[in-house]
């Protein structure tokens, strides 16, 4: 008896299915500020702010050296700046 051709689509489909890799962990880049998924994350440095108040005299800005992942959302709403230390504009 002569074996049958099968179209590759019908063969492809008879093949025992071999188990594929998982990519178990891996996560969506998220905001380190508000942690909300996003694909354009900046590297920004936090700076904290304390504005003048009627027992201190003048606003101070602290800087921190951590720098941390931010959306556009965040870097619209709270004082940093850029982490390789260039203008935002």
């Amino acid at each position: 008896m002569r074996p049958v051709s099968l179209p590759g689509l019908v063969r492809d489909q008879l093949r025992p299915f071999a188990p594929r890799p998982t990519l178990g962990g891996v996560t969506d880049r998220v905001c380190e500020n508000c942690a909300m998924p996003d694909e354009e994350l900046v590297l920004v440095r936090r700076v904290y702010v304390t504005p003048e108040a009627w027992d201190s005299p003048e606003a101070t800005a602290r800087t921190v050296e951590e720098t941390e992942l931010w959306c556009v959302s965040c870097m619209s709403q709270y004082p940093h700046v850029l982490a390789d230390g260039s203008d935002e504009d």
